[in-house]
């Protein structure tokens, strides 16, 4: 396999990894020049995208004969998160409330399947938030929303997180379908006002 980072041949790779999630962590770590973050992935020529989270754990890499990666100044990829942000939080906050109803009226493993998916999806998008913010030295602090910085909604928002993990823990559906649609989506509303505000800093 070929392994190509910026158009640049990677020379005698040493790979331990049995598929392209491990090998791409392995990249990540200690291939990488300096001040730059993985952007893109392409396979065989062609773009790479998960269609679920770790997708990439199942990828033999016997498929894989060319590995080509692309990568971005670490602070322009923090400005891309910061301002893509609230269209993300769209979609999560859309995916809560889909999710609420499926909890109220559908088959409850279904739903449950999807509900351990999103909570992947909340927790991997406030973790790279937290990371494009250290990046470009932002502090939350200075921000405030409705009587509350920004800090405070981020402990709401792991309060209210810890509370639906609880009523899934105790099959409690309904109130798990309670608690994301009225109180995690408002949340996840008042978010979109606090990225709204940390373009103008972050840009």
């Amino acid at each position: 396999m070929e392994i190509y980072i910026d158009a640049r041949k990677l020379n005698n790779p040493s790979v331990n990894s049995a598929n392209l999630g491990d090998l791409l962590l392995d990249i990540m770590a200690g291939h990488l020049p300096s001040g730059r973050v993985l952007s893109e992935v392409l396979v065989n020529g062609k773009t790479y995208n998960e269609s679920y989270p770790d997708e990439a754990l199942g990828v033999d890499l016997n498929s894989v004969s060319r590995l080509d990666l692309v990568t971005v100044p670490s602070t322009t990829m923090a400005q891309v998160l910061i301002n893509q942000g609230p269209a993300h939080l769209d979609v999560l906050s859309e995916a809560a409330l889909k999710l609420a109803d499926e909890f109220r009226l559908s088959d409850e493993a279904e739903a449950n399947e999807k509900f351990l998916l999103f909570l992947q999806a909340m927790q991997d998008f406030f973790s790279f938030l937290g990371q494009a913010l250290d990046i470009l030295a932002i502090s939350l602090a200075h921000l405030e929303m409705e009587g509350l910085s920004a800090s405070n909604k981020l402990r709401e928002l792991t309060r209210i997180l810890t509370e639906m993990s609880d009523r899934q823990e105790e099959y409690d559906w309904i109130l798990l379908a309670d608690t994301m649609e009225y109180d995690l989506v408002p949340v996840l509303n008042d978010w979109k006002n606090i990225l709204d505000r940390l373009k103008s800093v972050a840009n």
